[in-house]
């Protein structure tokens, strides 16, 4: 077998260590291996998904997780401007298939999952993400605070 040249070797070194660097993030939960995150996105998936914005009370968070398919209502600004106010995004999977993904919108982004679907004949459940912040004053005065927040998938992979 022929020697390889010093480049060469140092090439399949740093590949080498990469690899390792990428199965052990893997294997720890962190993240997918890189193959699987090029080649394992399924957008197509998101039609499946329903996803909720919502801003509430700690009182109305308290309630939406002891009655978790009861529907909210996204209350009005004179309703909550006196109080904490936390941020809920509420996802539910009408699909078979589970889920997890990163979802993003102008303001944050957030790691989801996983998320499994619904069996037939089977009821499935909110996967909730709650954010607690507070309003400045030049906030509470903005009719705008309580517009619908777009949201989009960075990564969706199903399994």
């Amino acid at each position: 077998m022929k020697n390889l040249s010093k480049s060469t070797r140092l090439l399949i070194i740093i590949l080498s260590f990469m690899v390792l660097f990428e199965i052990k993030k893997e294997v720890g939960g962190e993240r997918n291996f890189f193959l699987k995150r090029w080649f394992g996105n399924n957008y197509s998936y998101a039609k499946n998904l329903e996803i909720e914005f919502f801003q509430l009370s700690n009182a109305q968070v308290a309630d939406m997780f002891a009655n978790p398919h009861k529907k909210i209502a996204q209350p009005s600004l004179e309703e909550i401007s006196n109080n904490p106010i936390n941020g809920v995004v509420r996802i539910k999977n009408h699909g078979e298939l589970t889920i997890k993904g990163r979802l993003r919108n102008e303001f944050f982004q957030t790691d989801v999952g996983p998320i499994p679907g619904c069996h037939k004949n089977s009821e499935s459940n909110y996967y909730c993400i709650v954010f607690p912040y507070q309003l400045s004053s030049r906030e509470k005065n903005n009719p705008d605070l309580f517009k619908p927040l777009d949201f989009t998938w960075h990564y969706l992979y199903t399994e």
